[in-house]
């Protein structure tokens, strides 16, 4: 049990190359400029919404990559289970509702350790790209709301990816999950500006959620309840399952 929960950590470090791999011109190419380490953080990660503008698109979707990188790790962390081999698993197990739910604990301890590089590794390129910075309550704000924000996005994004492939293999799911994803995003640059937007669409992160910490705080929170009605339907789904 400990070497699986090892190696499940060690596949989060596949961030690590891919960040690298999309800051090369940020690492190498960049001038230190006299702009807040806040704002670096966050159009590192996010892009620069701007309706009509098809190059924020680019970036954006770029962007979504971080998330189908945690998918395509641990996408099939629940729905291996399920396979050939789910009626020797299962007859072991006491109580499914309770597998469930440690299963996906597990699953947000993976996104806050895959956050925790990601946000790391754009804190250390960011310092390279401005000329004076330093850890004040702004800048940790913004690590605290990111952090915030992106841990239960992967963690619901990984569970519908599970929840779909448990039925119609991964293939499906990823493809599924993409598409869906990919139409919120592009909703979320078309009304980019809209406070009701900002708040109920998963992936609009309007810089408005820093400079107003109340929206930024009730954003996180949707997130959670995002988090909490996907994990409800996946552990009900799991939980009630004919696996013979």
């Amino acid at each position: 049990m400990k070497g699986q929960t090892l190696w499940m950590i060690k596949k989060t470090l596949w961030i690590v190359p891919y960040v690298i791999l999309l800051s090369v011109s940020e690492i190498f190419l960049s001038t230190r400029e006299a702009q807040p380490l806040s704002d670096v953080l966050w159009y590192s990660i996010f892009g620069r919404l701007r309706a009509g503008d098809v190059q924020t698109l680019v970036l954006s979707v770029k962007s979504i990559g971080i998330l189908f990188l945690f998918a395509l790790l641990f996408g099939n962390s629940l729905s291996d289970y399920f396979g050939s081999n789910s009626m020797i698993i299962f007859t072991r197990v006491n109580n499914r509702r309770r597998w469930s739910v440690r299963k996906i604990l597990a699953l947000c301890g993976l996104s806050f350790v895959y956050t925790g590089f990601l946000l790391l590794l754009k804190f250390l390129i960011g310092i390279r790209r401005v000329k004076a910075w330093s850890l004040d309550p702004f800048t940790i704000q913004t690590l605290v709301t990111l952090l915030g924000m992106i841990l239960p996005l992967l963690v619901t994004i990984c569970l519908l990816v599970n929840w779909v492939s448990i039925g119609h293999g991964a293939a499906i799911a990823i493809f599924s999950v993409f598409v869906a994803v990919i139409l919120l995003e592009l909703i979320a640059i078309l009304g980019y500006d809209h406070t009701a937007m900002i708040l109920f669409n998963p992936l609009c992160f309007s810089v408005i959620v820093l400079s107003t910490p109340k929206l930024g705080f009730l954003k996180i929170l949707v997130g959670l309840f995002y988090l909490i009605l996907v994990s409800l339907g996946t552990i009900f789904h799991m939980e009630h399952m004919d696996i013979f």
